[in-house]
């Protein structure tokens, strides 16, 4: 039949041929062109305009510049698997320091080694760096914002901060004091407790790090022996009381290390690197050490010049703990803008670069982990108690409460990402016409 096609049926093959037919054809099948997940082959010089661009977009707090890296980098071009990306960001949220810039110098690593997530780091928290120098340097050195009419949006705009840090609070509370062994029971009555303590002994000028160090190990005792951490809450708590009552208010270790710590570059520096071992899970977590640090004991700063801080590092392109920079500015100018950033990511570029096995495998140990849940639950309290302080310094009239009032409205029912950023804005808008210009010196 010559028009005809003849297919032949498998029994005419022979056998010899028919298996390496088949062997064949399920190579071709099971063979992926590429591996599903894994990062590109580039070069660090290539790293650089990627992270550059995700700094210079870095806008509206840390869950916005998690969510941008994740959606880019393991959604869109399968770095990694979401799994795996879920297990790094657990890991980097339990340790200290800004989430958003592990991540970046995490991929980074990934991509060409150390020396890629350097350069990934880098360039994530360079673009934010130089903006927050540049307003802190026409903040202070002509005065600008004086000048143009600005002072009573920067009046306007204060109240908005201690608001914004009490939300800070509640939303750190939400995963900070849960038991992460049943986090459907909701917020855990030991945790709780600790972060009532760790706001209780602030007010008391309780060392810094003696309150984080024992919150830790009173979780580690109690996830052991409920008696155990009783007696070591109770023997703390004591010896503080009697320390007080002998010999008046204790000195704090941020007095020491913030501001006695021989000249000026190295008490900024200090100050910095305590302030990035002490960021967990947000950068409001890094406010009380710093305003401590700065503002109440070495009185550097002023409570308003703090507070404007934290307002322009809200609506500009810039991790928030970016807010060091600014800080460090006018303490100790550029000099000392670069030792409080470099003291604020030193810490995670640390955990990431060098660090990172050896902390990935710490995470697995339950004593480990309960030791920093301690922690991270005394640091809510100490939170909430400079958010007190922020609230007394920056509402001083009834035009202040009724900004405060607005803006924790808005912050609590808003689902909006860039809430903040618009609060900040309309906020100082308002001001033009709710404040004199040169009213409510702080």
């Amino acid at each position: 039949m010559g028009g005809d096609t003849v297919v032949a049926s498998t029994e005419e093959v022979p056998s010899a041929g028919k298996a390496l037919a088949v062997e064949a054809v399920a190579v071709v099948v099971a063979a992926p062109e590429k591996p599903e997940f894994g990062p590109p082959k580039l070069t660090v010089l290539q790293l650089i305009p990627i992270f550059l661009s995700f700094g210079c977009r870095a806008v509206g707090g840390p869950v916005q510049q998690i969510a941008m890296i994740k959606e880019e980098l393991v959604v869109e071009q399968k770095w990694m698997s979401p799994k795996d990306f879920n297990t790094v960001f657990a890991l980097y949220q339990a340790l200290p320091g800004p989430e958003a810039a592990e991540l970046a110098i995490f991929f980074g690593r990934m991509a060409t080694g150390r020396l890629g997530g350097f350069v990934a780091g880098i360039c994530f928290c360079l673009p934010g760096f130089c903006i927050m120098l540049l307003f802190a340097y026409l903040y202070t050195r002509f005065d600008l914002f004086h000048k143009a009419g600005f002072l009573s949006s920067f009046h306007a705009v204060r109240p908005v901060v201690p608001a914004m840090a009490i939300r800070a609070v509640l939303k750190i509370a939400d995963h900070a004091l849960v038991d992460s062994s049943a986090p459907a029971a909701g917020y855990s009555s030991i945790l709780v407790a600790l972060a009532a303590l760790g706001m209780l002994l602030t007010l008391f000028s309780t060392p810094f790090f003696a309150t984080l160090g024992a919150g830790g190990l009173v979780h580690v005792c109690h996830k052991k022996h409920h008696v155990a951490a009783f007696l070591l809450l109770l023997a703390f708590v004591a010896s503080n009381v009697a320390y007080i009552a002998v010999k008046g208010l204790p000195p704090t270790l941020a007095l020491a290390a913030g501001s006695q710590v021989g000249n000026l570059a190295s008490s900024l520096f200090v100050t910095g690197l305590l302030a990035g071992a002490t960021t967990f899970g947000g950068a409001f977590t890094a406010v009380p050490y710093v305003y401590r640090s700065l503002v109440t004991l070495s009185g550097r700063m002023t409570p308003a010049q703090f507070l404007d801080g934290i307002a322009v590092v809200n609506f500009v392109p810039t991790p928030l703990v970016m807010f060091v920079t600014w800080d460090g500015f006018i303490s100790g100018g550029v000099g000392g803008a670069i030792l409080m950033t470099l003291g604020m990511f030193l810490p995670c570029f640390t955990f990431v670069l060098l660090l990172h096995e050896i902390m990935m495998a710490a995470a697995r140990n339950p004593l480990f982990t309960a030791l920093l849940e301690g922690v991270s639950a005394v640091v809510v309290g100490l939170i909430a108690e400079t958010a007190c302080q922020l609230t007394k310094v920056a509402v001083r009239n009834g035009m202040d409460a009724l900004v405060f009032a607005c803006a924790m409205f808005v912050l609590s029912t808003s689902k909006l990402k860039n809430a903040p950023i618009g609060i900040i804005v309309a906020a100082a808008m308002a001001g033009q016409v709710l404040y004199e210009n040169g009213a409510n010196q702080l």
